[in-house]
């Protein structure tokens, strides 16, 4: 794909804070992944501004929010929402239709999340960090001791890879079984079964650290 044009520049810095509207709530089923790919194939083959459009104003709540979660403000889910749709943009040639255009632009999102938050944390220290284990904990409770967050955090980081994952995916983008199982390449079942195992062993976790703290 070619650098973006003028007005598909605009659109992208008009996406990054989404308007309140059902409008860009980005539905699914058989019939979106359709109508995706086809708005996919209309912006690889005919570089049309107006499918790029249609998909921005279908996922940019999805991204907004899954970023303002994760990192904490809107000036930097602002500047994700900016990468993650020029990403999109750049290497929409690259989808390849395996999972549904949500997950790959969750996916996307998520990463330019992540990676935001550790550039921060080498500068402003284990404070930033912190807000991701709130951010993760939300499958159960919101947190908002900064004791309990790290707790949290050191939870987190005894959970098997998987069950971290599918966990994220959940509590962060609210994708359904059905997605989390297309994006990670398991079955539905086996994505219900790992986001269980997760929140019990998190839940376990939670409490054992809570106890020796005590």
């Amino acid at each position: 794909m070619k650098t973006p044009r003028p007005e598909l520049l605009e659109l992208l810095v008009e996406a990054r804070c989404p308007v309140n509207s059902d409008e860009t709530a980005a539905p699914v089923g058989e019939s979106v992944q359709d109508d995706d790919k086809i708005l996919v194939q209309r912006v690889i083959e005919e570089g049309d501004s107006f499918a790029f459009e249609v998909i921005v104003k279908k996922y940019q709540r999805m991204v907004y929010y899954l970023a303002l979660k994760m990192v904490g403000n809107h000036h930097d889910a602002d500047e994700v929402a900016q990468k993650t749709f020029l990403s999109v943009y750049k290497n929409v040639a690259r989808f390849e239709g395996r999972s549904s255009l949500k997950t790959w632009i969750f996916r996307i999102a998520m990463n330019y999340s992540k990676n935001l938050i550790r550039d921060r944390a080498r500068h402003e220290g284990d404070e930033v960090t912190e807000r991701v284990a709130a951010a993760e904990s939300q499958v159960e409770e919101r947190i908002e001791n900064s004791q309990r967050r790290r707790i949290v955090r050191e939870a987190m980081k005894n959970l098997p890879p998987r069950q971290k994952e599918v966990l994220e995916m959940r509590a962060f983008g609210n994708l359904s079984f059905a997605e989390i199982a297309d994006s990670v390449g398991i079955s539905t079942s086996a994505a219900k079964v790992n986001y269980h195992y997760a929140v019990k062993a998190l839940k376990s976790l939670l409490a054992n650290l809570g106890e020796s703290r005590a």
